[in-house]
């Protein structure tokens, strides 16, 4: 059976095709041609990653600007992304909020995992999404980072240098200078092939308070996350599903029947919206698992626990199961 892909909530479709000058049938038929849905022209959508990846490929093509991912960054509407881009401007401070953003991102794409740390370099925000070697490939993991970094530098009481950027995407080939103009962009040095996608900052201006602060703000808009992760508020069917197996159900109990019971719905109705959206039970149960799973490798938990906890009869057949996701 074909793989398949991780579902992308995706709200940038307008800001793309105004930046290429389309609209009206034009504007449908370049969405169409990349495979996304005639209402993505006008509010967002969700759907395979690879497609929102083929429309920034097309795209940039288009505009012969192949670092259209940095450029639509400082055109992006502040308050794009709700609630976890407003946590990370009302909190305390710059680590708050980072560490605030690697909570809750969650809320404005499942599929991705936002780490904060504190190492020798200083505090470190990484991008990642499990299973996808660059993540969100070169234009998203561009726009990612430096939309974060745009919105920090707004708010911050202090100016905050880069110790270093990464990223998960290549740019190799005759790309040399490409990469010297990222390198410019974000005034330290960039690394690419990186495990992951973001930036280090020096603890000291790490440490700086934000001047959009307000803890009275922060404190509800963190309720007010907690609550939606756990209701799975406004996110496709099929991510509500993926939170009821990775929490309250577990993957042990993770049939149909009971998950579909859990969220308040038939079976027959889940199957439907899960159609809806591409997709079909068992190929989110199998995301589920091979998020967790992975998460878990990367902490350096054993196989034999591994297998228990995501609910596969055994460690040779989790075992399977990893060696098809490195290799489908």
């Amino acid at each position: 059976m074909p793989k398949k892909e991780p579902l992308f909530s995706f709200r940038l479709t307008g800001l793309v095709l105004a930046r290429l000058g389309l609209r009206g049938k034009d504007a449908s038929a370049f969405v169409a041609s990349v495979g996304l849905p005639d209402a993505a022209a006008t509010g967002p959508c969700t759907v395979p990653l690879s497609r929102v990846r083929a429309f920034f490929d097309e795209a940039a093509r288009l505009a012969r600007d192949p670092l259209l991912g940095l450029h639509l960054a400082d055109a992006v509407p502040e308050g794009t992304y709700d609630a976890a881009e407003l946590l990370v401007r009302t909190a305390a401070t710059v680590s708050a909020g980072l560490a605030s953003l690697s909570e809750h991102a969650s809320l404005v794409n499942p599929i991705g995992q936002f780490r904060y740390e504190e190492t020798k370099r200083g505090a470190e925000i990484h991008y990642l999404v499990p299973g996808q070697r660059d993540a969100l490939g070169p234009h998203m993991n561009e726009l990612t980072v430096a939309y974060l970094l745009r919105g920090l530098r707004l708010v911050a009481a202090r100016e905050l240098p880069l110790v270093c950027a990464w990223f998960g995407h290549a740019r190799g080939g005759e790309s040399g200078r490409d990469r010297a103009r990222v390198s410019q962009h974000f005034g330290c040095p960039v690394t690419f092939g990186a495990a992951s996608s973001g930036f280090a900052i020096p603890m000291e201006a790490a440490r700086s308070p934000l001047r959009s602060a307000d803890g009275v703000v922060f404190d509800y808009l963190s309720r007010q996350a907690k609550q939606a992760k756990h209701t799975g508020a406004d996110a496709p069917f099929s991510q509500s599903i993926a939170r009821a197996i990775e929490g309250e159900v577990g993957f042990a109990r993770a049939d149909l029947t009971t998950v579909a019971k859990h969220l308040g719905v038939t079976v027959r109705t889940a199957q439907r919206r899960l159609r809806d959206e591409g997709t079909q039970f068992r190929d989110v149960v199998e995301q589920a698992r091979r998020r967790r799973s992975e998460d878990m490798v990367q902490r350096g938990v054993a196989d034999e626990k591994i297998a228990d906890l995501v609910g596969f009869a055994d460690v040779g057949t989790y075992r399977r199961a990893a060696k098809r996701w490195k290799n489908p």
